[in-house]
């Protein structure tokens, strides 16, 4: 069995070849799928990671998002592995960071409050977009490695997640390990993987 590791570095490189203008096509193809999808018109809150570099973009997901009246968070990256989403209500706010990662301002009262979602929220409320490199049709996905999602998903269990890829990065088969969260959804520009309703 091939590595996590070996799949996200294989993945990446596919992602890579298709070039930019194919990227940008394919990108538009998978964020119009989302939108149509009935996860996101049943949710209310989304958590959507900002794109970077070559991943499947989300600038129109965030864009109709708040256009729909729909609560956007981005992620904010720390030390020690620990991330936290804050509300956006204008993409422009977004800055990159030290890896030029685009990311919100960390003020505290734009703060998702997983805890709070908990007691309060429903499942379906909650869309989070789930970024990867590899994927496989069970929802398992190799990552970039700092675990950041695994971490943050444990701490909110009432949600959807929804992993948007291009069909380059869809393996037969991505090891899975205990502390890994799986998405629930896969979606390429050709291609839906669904593990539950």
């Amino acid at each position: 069995m091939r590595s996590k590791k070996d799949l996200a570095l294989e993945a990446r490189a596919a992602r890579m070849r298709l070039g930019r203008k194919r990227r940008e096509v394919l990108s538009r193809q998978i964020q119009e799928r989302i939108l149509a999808h009935p996860w996101y018109r049943e949710a209310r809150f989304l958590l959507v990671y900002a794109a970077f570099g070559d991943e499947p973009d989300t600038a129109l997901l965030m864009e109709r998002a708040l256009a729909d009246g729909k609560r956007l968070y981005c992620p904010r990256c720390f030390t020690k592995g620990r991330m936290e989403f804050y509300r956006v209500t204008d993409p422009a706010c977004l800055a990159p960071n030290v890896l030029g990662i685009p990311e919100p301002p960390e003020e505290e009262e734009k703060r998702f409050d997983p805890v709070r979602f908990e007691r309060e929220g429903r499942r379906e409320d909650c869309l989070v977009i789930l970024p990867g490199l590899a994927f496989d049709r069970a929802g398992s996905r190799a990552g970039y490695g700092g675990g950041f999602y695994d971490r943050y998903l444990e701490r909110l269990s009432l949600r959807r997640l929804l992993s948007p890829a291009f069909s380059v990065q869809i393996f037969p088969l991505v090891p899975r390990e205990d502390h890994d969260i799986p998405a629930d959804l896969v979606l390429t520009e050709d291609s839906v993987f669904q593990l539950m309703e």
